[in-house]
């Protein structure tokens, strides 16, 4: 039972993969994890301890709330971002420095497709070996105002 003033704790959700990938070659198993963080700066010591007790080689995130005049590190790791303007919102791609990593380019069409719907998508090409075909992972966030409009667009 709760005390008169005691609050009850806030349970953060996490999910975790585990990725098999037999060919990798130094390791048989490459860990990704999924957050929605809601404040990266605020969340960054979690998340470190997350990717550093987890052995995560990937980390989806989403609703970052960077500015893109912020600067963020995570050792071990290369960030890929795509903030928005006001500082809310917002998706990144954590990849351990021991892979092979680059950006997937979206052209301009199909970036403002997903724009004029407010969703926001961060891809990145992982290259796991030499001769298996690279994971490509994506982060996307879609703020909940934009639901409806979405759903009405679709059906109409």
């Amino acid at each position: 039972m709760l005390k008169k003033n005691q609050k009850k704790k806030k349970k953060i959700k996490i999910k975790i993969m585990v990725l098999n990938a037999n060919n990798f070659n130094s390791v048989n198993y490459i860990n990704i994890i999924q957050w929605n963080v809601r404040s990266l700066p605020a969340r960054l010591p979690s998340l470190q301890n997350l990717l550093n007790d987890h052995k995560c080689s990937i980390a989806l995130l989403s609703e970052t709330w960077l500015l893109p005049t912020r600067s963020l590190s995570i050792p071990q790791f290369k960030i890929y971002r795509s903030d928005r303007p006001d500082g809310y919102g917002g998706v990144a791609i954590a990849i351990h420095r021991s892979l092979k990593s680059k950006p997937i380019l979206i052209d301009n069409v199909t970036r403002n497709s997903f724009f004029n719907f407010k969703i926001e998508i961060l891809g990145v090409e992982v290259a796991l070996s030499d001769s298996s075909p690279p994971l490509k992972v994506w982060s996307c966030y879609l703020p909940s105002s934009s639901i409806k409009i979405t759903l009405f667009k679709t059906h109409q």
